[in-house]
């Protein structure tokens, strides 16, 4: 018999379980949560240490998003091109676009980027062999601006001598091309290598040092551990069928999805990128404690919507979102504030589900009508997991409210399911060495809700 504990380290609760691998197989021994130390991240990883019962007996995996996940710039040339692809390699690295940049730089971008502080800078543009002139331009912009911040580049390769050479007083990490050609992505280094500025990063501050210095092994960026872990579902169980997973976080709403893309009709054409299988958005302005207030203002005409249908007041709303934005810590106390919870999860989740879906709609030709397809198709999805603090205690799902129009290509009769004891993240974590166990443990545990 084995013991496991796996910690994830979040922007609002630090979640914790104790595992035992006997057999082959992963049993759920017990669990704790306590609110993020944000000061001191290590307190509250101790605490839950101490609550397992860790006495040096069992093997340690953790993870991270208390910064909220890696803050990077995207920097392309073709908006729906480079700059597509840069952003798709950042976000399955586990990163949180502040800001995409197309084209030219200029003055007001990097003024932009100075007040946002990204931590790092993902520079791509150009196909191998292709344009030439915009990242050198870029690069001259970025080397007189002398910014604090990380930069991988993944551009053009026929330039990347003297592109290294402009860019040499920075913290440079050189990738592969993200679009070496103009219908093939190639994200995988490029993600790898933000993942590895991602830990530098992270491992910096607020007592995570220490906690790496004790245990000896670094934290997965929390993101990244999870769009691996379903990439390793979805390759591995097929009879599982395509899924998405909608976590919405206390900063951030993250949305997944597991299935192919296009429309296998006839008559339909596909403009931009080729959308990958595994799929993660991040919703920056969508989250149910540090983001409360702005996933209110982005979701407004929703939440209006939900809050006429059970007879309360936008006011009311607003006072229990200052309650939450104050103390990230803090619950649900009365029956009007359990439907302004509710209420808040719905409009992260369908706001995450909007944005994360594409769109299809009708064109026509002298030889007849055909189809337009841009983003992905998530029309084949069978199953909606959620996850997440208050998506995992639900019992009786999330209605989604009004849907979208029949040309979006939303998920059209999913089965839902949750995530009931919130362990997703952490056998995320123990996937790396215990995958099959992994898998085989969270499936068996989701319960489909009504």
């Amino acid at each position: 018999m084995k013991k496991i504990i796996s910690i994830d380290i979040g922007s609002t609760y630090t979640k914790g379980a104790l595992f035992v691998l006997e057999d082959g197989a992963l049993t759920l021994l017990r669990q704790k949560a306590v609110a993020t130390t944000a000061d001191m991240l290590k307190n509250g990883f101790d605490e839950i240490l101490k609550d397992l019962q860790y006495e040096n007996d069992a093997e340690i995996f953790f993870s991270s998003s208390a910064k909220g996940g890696l803050k990077t710039a995207a920097i392309g040339i073709v908006p729906g091109l480079t700059l597509e692809s840069a952003k798709q390699a950042a976000l399955s690295a586990g990163a949180r676009i502040t800001g995409v940049y197309s084209y030219k730089l200029c003055d007001e971008d990097i003024e932009k980027m100075r007040k946002e502080k990204p931590d790092i800078i993902l520079f791509t543009g150009g196909t191998d062999g292709g344009s030439e002139s915009y990242n050198i331009h870029n690069a001259k912009i970025l080397a007189d601006a002398k910014l604090d911040v990380s930069i991988v580049y993944a551009g053009n390769r026929s330039i990347l001598k003297k592109i290294s050479e402009m860019l040499s007083s920075y913290d440079l990490h050189i990738a592969s091309n993200v679009l070496p050609e103009l219908d093939r992505l190639s994200p995988e280094d490029a993600r790898e290598k933000i993942r590895e500025v991602f830990l530098d990063k992270i491992i910096c501050g607020k007592g995570l040092d220490k906690i790496v210095e004790k245990l000896g092994v670094k934290p997965f960026p929390t993101p990244y551990s999870m769009f691996e872990f379903l990439k390793k579902i979805y390759k591995k169980r097929a009879s599982f069928g395509c899924f998405c997973v909608i976590d919405p976080g206390g900063a951030t709403t993250d949305f997944y999805s597991c299935c192919p893309s296009e429309i296998k009709e006839a008559g339909t054409v596909i403009r931009g990128l080729p959308e990958p299988e595994i799929k993660r958005t991040v919703e920056g302005d969508l989250g149910m404690r540090v983001s409360a207030a702005a996933t209110f203002e982005s979701m407004k005409e929703f939440i209006a919507e939900r809050l006429v249908s059970v007879n309360k007041t936008s006011k009311a709303f607003e006072s229990y979102i200052g309650k939450v934005v104050d103390d990230y810590g803090y619950l649900p106390e009365t029956d009007d504030e359990n439907i302004f919870e509710k209420i808040l999860a719905q409009a992260c989740c369908m706001g995450a589900l909007k944005r994360h879906s594409g769109t299809v709609e009708e064109a026509y030709l002298p030889e007849g009508k055909f189809f337009i397809q841009r983003g992905k198709n998530l029309r084949g999805v069978n199953k909606i997991i959620f996850t997440g603090g208050y998506l995992s205690r639900m019992e009786d799902g999330i209605d989604f409210g009004s849907v979208p129009d029949r040309m979006s290509l939303v998920p059209e009769k999913p089965e839902y399911y949750r995530d009931v004891n919130y362990i997703f993240p952490l056998l995320a974590n123990i996937s790396f060495k215990y995958s099959e166990e992994a898998i085989n443990l969270v499936i068996n545990s989701l319960q489909k809700t009504a």
